[in-house]
Parts: structure tokens; sequence; C-alpha cells
């Protein structure tokens, strides 16, 4: 499941994604998460795989601010736990509205640098909210 960070490239907006799986790396010396979404709206951008990345949670504990904490509470609307939550935990399974932006720079160290325009490339900002499914840690267990 590799994408190409450059590849998808959509006008800004709100479309509805589904999510793909998550898996983890380094980018720029900080350790993230990379969460493979498809583009799930009728018309020309269907079916393109776009991208969004957290960085994980320093020393293992989530604060409210960070990126990972919002989408969780757009999702479930509920508090995120402060510790071992993970983009899958809230996104398996699921059909979400999100924000999607198209990136022109990028951070070198402490300098910004523009991206020439065949570079741009789009990316999920943020979730506004849940279309379809249920996030697995909203799920009730079966009965025994």
């Amino acid at each position: 499941m590799k994408l190409e960070l450059y590849d998808t490239r959509v006008p800004e907006g709100q479309y509805r994604v589904a999510f793909l799986g998550c898996e983890e790396g380094v980018a720029f010396g900080t350790s993230r998460w990379f969460g493979h979404f498809r583009i799930m709206d009728d018309g020309p951008y269907e079916g393109l795989p776009i991208l969004r990345v957290w960085n994980q949670p320093r020393k293992g504990v989530l604060a409210r601010s960070h990126n990972l904490s919002r989408d969780f509470m757009a999702i479930t609307k509920k508090l995120p736990p402060s510790r071992g939550l993970k983009p899958s935990h809230f996104l398996e399974g699921c059909e979400l509205i999100a924000d999607v932006v198209t990136v022109k720079d990028q951070t070198n160290g402490r300098r910004r640098i523009r991206l020439p325009d065949d570079c741009h490339y789009s990316k999920i900002d943020g979730f506004v909210s849940i279309s379809a499914g249920c996030p697995p840690c909203l799920r009730k267990a079966p009965n025994r």
C-alpha cells in the first residue's frame, strides 16, 4: 500500500473518503503515521488515493491539540484517550468527509521552501464528520 505523495492533485474542498489503512514511518526525522485513503465522491476524482499524515505523540501522550485528537473528536464526538490511540482505532471501516488542501511549500528546518507548480499535491488536512460506518472504538462487543 505505497503511495507517492505527489500523485494526487484535486481542487481544495471537502471530499468523501474511505480509510484503506495506516503505516508507520519517519519523515524529516519525526515518527509519523501515514493514513491511506481513497476518494469516494462520484466524478473525475473517484478512486484516487490521498494521504493524511499525523506525527506520533511524543512520549506516547496524546495532547488535546494534537491533529490525531482533533480528528478523533470530529469523528467520534468524544474525547480521545491520552495514551495508546492509533488512527486505525477510529478510522477502520469508515467513510468520512475530509477537508482536502493543496500543499504548495515545505518546511526545511526553519525555512519554508516554495515547491515548483508541478510538485504541488493534495492531502487531507482534517475530518469534518463520518458519512458511513461505525468507528471500531464505538462498536459494542457482542453479547455472550
